[in-house]
């Protein structure tokens, strides 16, 4: 059962609240070697291993990377995205494609506008946002909010002060789900 399906069936809507995963990632990226360099090849295989199993679990797309890159402008576009165009899964749907299956550079506002015009959003827009950081300040207090409650993975599922760290099997969060429903 993916999140969609969850959504369907227990009539709950979801929302992204962005998260610093490595902020401090240039933005032409770092290679996983260095960024884990306290890491054995063979430690960096296994989580390489261990990730590509979890996403084919999941149904989702995943090429090996060999690079990671910053996130943040692109959680900036995500922010209006979801608060201005009404295409915020679509948009948070393809970055996870660009980033996981292409290894897109999602830290060069290049590759994010060229995701805009892809899926038909405001372009103008788009690089007024970028230019001028109209969302950093909604993408700070959802930081602020991951490091107050102690959240240190992505994904996370919260409600009512309840949180579930990381990836999850379905039946997890259909578990966790029917939890909150008796909470009500």
């Amino acid at each position: 059962m993916s999140i969609e399906a969850l959504k369907q069936e227990f009539d709950i809507v979801t929302r992204y609240i962005h998260f610093p995963l490595h902020p401090d990632t240039p933005s032409e990226g770092l290679s996983i070697q260095t960024m884990f360099k306290n890491r054995s090849p063979d430690d960096l295989k296994a989580m390489g291993d261990r990730f590509r199993d979890l996403m084919q679990d999941a149904g989702l797309p995943y090429n090996s990377r060999t690079m990671t890159y910053n996130s943040r402008l692109a959680q900036e576009l995500g922010a209006w995205a979801d608060h201005e165009t009404n295409a915020g899964e679509q948009w948070h749907n393809r970055l996870f494609q660009a980033y996981f299956s292409e290894s897109a550079n999602i830290g060069d506002p290049a590759v994010l506008l060229d995701i805009v015009r892809e899926l038909g959003l405001p372009l103008e827009r788009a690089e007024e946002v970028l230019a001028n950081r109209l969302y950093s300040t909604t993408v700070n207090a959802d930081w602020q909010r991951a490091w107050e409650n102690g959240i240190t993975g992505v994904p996370t599922y919260t409600a009512k002060d309840l949180f579930v760290v990381g990836y999850q099997p379905p039946d997890v969060l259909a578990r966790f789900v029917k939890h909150l429903k008796t909470l009500a």
